[in-house]
């Protein structure tokens, strides 16, 4: 889910370099709202993990401090995204990504 809101910021980034060769989200649907749309994207992934956090899916303390992380660094990319930051939303959205990957196979393994 975070992807898709990465790949939002990235069609962002990338609006003023390509007019007219492609109809990215922005194009459809404009600015405002496709970063409404990565905000709930990101929300939402948020949201389910923390959710698997509160089942007990998610039990070791690695896990909760990594992702812990990364939440944090997701939400810091979603103000990067809201000032205009394409580049580093997109940035940050990608270490979230890698930390909560980190975050599943220390799960994985410390169990």
């Amino acid at each position: 889910l975070v992807n898709v809101a990465r790949e939002v910021a990235k069609d962002l980034e990338d609006l003023k370099g390509d007019p007219g060769r492609k109809k990215p989200l922005p194009v459809l649907i404009g600015v405002g709202n496709s970063k409404i749309t990565a905000c709930l994207f990101s929300l939402l992934s948020l949201t389910a993990v923390i959710f698997g956090i509160l089942q007990k899916y998610f039990t070791s303390n690695f896990f909760v401090l990594v992702f812990a992380i990364s939440g944090v660094k997701l939400l810091l990319a979603l103000t990067d995204l809201r000032q205009g930051k394409y580049k580093e939303a997109q940035n940050g959205f990608k270490i979230s990504m890698i930390l909560t990957t980190i975050a599943v196979i220390g799960e994985i393994f410390l169990k």
